[in-house]
Order: structure tokens, then sequence, then C-alpha cells
């Protein structure tokens, strides 16, 4: 398949995935469609920003795509918490199921009232406008406009070496997001190396779904890592979220037992926070990650 042909088929994919969910996230009925709006969001900017790099456009439309996917983040941590309490209640003792009960009820009230402000911020950035500007963008880019001389998509040799260095630098940070990490442990270190693994894997996944080089080897581990980091953000803003809940003054005075048994649970996730670090810590032994995050590759043919 011809470079151009394929940055068609790839791009149109990514626009697709991404708005075909602005529907069903404004109707709120189906928490999946968040997330999945979420990760489109990253994937479409991570492709915009390696094939059109020299748009002078493309500035203003990143900051729609990613203002997008930040106005749904808090409805997202609601989502996620809902889903650890649902399978918490299977086989919780039944002071347990009251404290649950109670914190479901509280984060209930708070994701209608989040998504409400959140499909209101949603209508607000006029999605349909943006995904007309960016078909717009793709017909000068790849030359299919009415001057096709204005295009302005990098050639294949100018996005493999713009993904190599955006690569090497996301590597860079995120080798010293770990090593900082496993050094404090702290959570403001463990989220920032989370972070920086979870942008460094999308521009390796861009990279080796654009065929300008093989990444599968460095995809795997990185998925691994995000994973157990992802559990452990997961149960963070979980603790924090209850514990605020718990220590209200009416709730501490009248409800002495549901906060006890609301410890105990608190108690459960912090272990549980503490597996999933060490898992993490195993995952980036010995190395602050390097071979993991620098592993070989190699370029692609064509």
């Amino acid at each position: 398949m011809l470079w151009a042909d394929r940055l068609r088929e790839i791009l149109r994919q990514k626009l697709e995935a991404f708005f075909s969910l602005e529907e069903s996230v404004l109707a709120g009925e189906e928490p999946e469609a968040i997330h999945d709006m979420r990760v489109a969001s990253r994937r479409l900017q991570e492709v915009l920003q390696l094939v059109f790099a020299e748009a002078p456009r493309l500035p203003g439309l990143i900051r729609v795509i990613r203002r997008a996917r930040r106005v749904q983040s808090r409805v997202r941590d609601l989502d996620v918490m809902a889903e650890h309490l649902d399978s918490m209640a299977k086989g919780a003792t039944a002071d347990a199921r009251k404290t649950l009960r109670f914190v479901q009820k509280a984060m209930g009230v708070r994701r209608r009232r989040r998504h409400q402000k959140m499909a209101e911020a949603l209508k607000s950035l006029d999605l349909g406008g943006l995904c007309a500007d960016l078909e717009g963008l793709m017909a000068t880019g790849l030359g299919e406009g009415p001057d096709p001389g204005s295009g302005s998509a990098l050639t294949r040799t100018q996005v493999a070496l713009r993904a190599r260095a955006r690569i090497a630098e996301r590597t860079d940070a995120f080798q010293k997001a770990v090593s900082t990490a496993r050094d404090s442990l702290g959570p403001d270190d463990l989220h920032l190396a989370r972070i920086t693994g979870k942008r460094l894997r999308y521009i390796l996944e861009t990279s080796d779904e654009l065929q300008i080089g093989s990444f599968r080897r460095r995809i795997e581990p990185m998925r691994a890592i995000q994973q157990a980091l992802g559990h452990w953000h997961d149960l963070e803003v979980l603790e924090e979220t209850a514990t605020g809940l718990l220590a209200d003054r009416d709730v501490f005075r009248r409800r002495l037992p549901l906060v006890r048994a609301g410890c105990e649970l608190i108690a459960g996730w912090r272990a549980e926070k503490a597996a999933h670090v060490q898992t993490f810590l195993k995952l980036t032994e010995g190395e602050s990650s390097g071979r993991i995050a620098s592993g070989p590759s190699r370029r692609a043919k064509g």
C-alpha cells in the first residue's frame, strides 16, 4: 500500500473512532463510551501531530481534541470507581456492603452532576465543526483539495524522523520518572511514571501502526507497567474519594459502624495498592526501565 493511501486509511479510522462516540458519551448510559472516546482522542492526536506537524492550523485543532478528552476525565474516574465497588460487593461482609452502598449512592449523585456539566462542555466545543476542519486538513494535507500543492502532510521519511525523535524524548522522560518513582514510591512520582509511560506507549503504537518501524517488543512490556500503575491509580483515587465521604462530620458522628467498615475496606485497598506497586518495581527492576523503554526496533521496509 502506498504511503498516502495508508495515511488516508489510518486517519479515517482515527476520525471515525473518535467522532462516532460523541452521541453515546452525551447520553451517558454507556460508561465504556467515555473510556473509548478518551483513548480514541489520544490516538487521533498522536497521528495528527506526526503527519501534519507543519500545518499552521494543527495546534488549535489539537487543543479542542485535548479539551474534549479532559472534560470527560472526572466522569471517567467515577465510572472506574463504580466498577471497583460493584466487584467488591460480591464477597463483602454485611457491614462492608452497607458502606459500599453508601459510597456508591454518593458517587452516583456526583456522576449525574458531573455528566451534565461534561455534556454541556462537550457540546460547547462543537465537535461537528472540529470534524469538518480535520477533514479539510486531511484533504489539503494529502493533496486532495483544490490546491494539491498546498499539502502540509510530511513524507514517510519526515514522519519516521519525527517519530523517532519523539520516542527518544519520551523514553528519556519515562526512564527519569521511573527512576524517581522507584526511589521515592511517592504518589506524585508514581503518577508521573504512569503518565509518561502512557505517552510513550501511544507514540510507540502509532509509529508501529504507520509501519515506520517495529515496536511491538517494546509495547507489550509498557502495557504491563501501565496496567500495574493504572490499577494503583484507580485505588488511590477511590481511597481519596471514599475517605472524603466517610470523614464527613455528620457521617462520623451518626454512622460510626459504617465508618469502621469503611476503614477496613480502605486498609484492604492499601494492601492491593502495595501489591500493584511491587509489580511495578518488579517490571522495572535494576534498570529504571531502560531495556523496556528503549529496546531494539527495526526499520520497516517500503
